[in-house]
Formats: C-alpha cells, sequence, structure tokens
C-alpha cells in the first residue's frame, strides 16, 4: 500500500516490470495516489513522460483504488484521477465522501482500516 507520490513511484516501478520473467504482482492498493498531473508546478515533472497504462495493468492482477471524494490535492479533477484508475487498470475504488488525502491538513487518520481490507483483498487465498 502507498500513497500519494508514492503511488506515483510504483506506478513507474510497474511500468519496468517483467511480467514474463517475473510474473504479475498479485495485487496492487493506490491510497490517494495521482493518475496525471495535479495542477502544481513543482509535482509536473512526476508525471512525464505520461504512463504506460497497458504495461502496468499487465504488472499486476488486480488493482484497488482508496481515495477520498475530498481530497484537496486531486480537487475538483478527484473523480477524474479514480476513474482513470478504473478505465486504464481495471481497478476497483473505494470512494469514502471525507478523508482528505489520507490524511490531510486538518485531520489525522492514524489507521485505515478501509485501506488494511484492500490489501487483504488483493491477497492470495
Amino acid at each position: 500500500m502507498v500513497r500519494g507520490l508514492g503511488g506515483v513511484h510504483v506506478l513507474r516501478l510497474l511500468a519496468r516490470h517483467d511480467v514474463d520473467a517475473e510474473g504479475p504482482y498479485a495485487g496492487v492498493v493506490l491510497v490517494a495516489s495521482m493518475a496525471g498531473e495535479v495542477g502544481y508546478d513543482a509535482l509536473a515533472p512526476f508525471f512525464d513522460p505520461g504512463f504506460d497504462w497497458p504495461r502496468i495493468r499487465r504488472a499486476a492482477t488486480s488493482f484497488r483504488i482508496l481515495h477520498a471524494a475530498d481530497d484537496p490535492v486531486t480537487g475538483p479533477a478527484t473523480p477524474d484521477h479514480i476513474m482513470k484508475f478504473v478505465t486504464e487498470l481495471g481497478a476497483t475504488a473505494t470512494v469514502p465522501a471525507e478523508g482528505g488525502h489520507f490524511p490531510s491538513t486538518d485531520t489525522t487518520l492514524p489507521r485505515l482500516p478501509e485501506a488494511l481490507r484492500l490489501v487483504t483483498d488483493v491477497l492470495p487465498a
């Protein structure tokens, strides 16, 4: 489970994963991750070049997304980021109405039981 820019780095690692030699990962859980630029100039280099979605999708058997609808980082584009993961990766999205950017600056969520459930969900039986 990785959140924020960590999720972006995981997507880059998945794009380089040699599925033919090593097989796919059992699953990936991205928490409050971004599927593209979010309007911060300092973060723009993290999204260039764009993601190789077909290669990333092949790198794991399943994908789960946990992203709050009120995430201030992705702001009004939050539904677009979530749908990008759903359409490009076949991800299952869990979207609570509140939660900020897990945690947001005005609240702290020291535990994310929903994230733990998603990790357990992608593990082989």
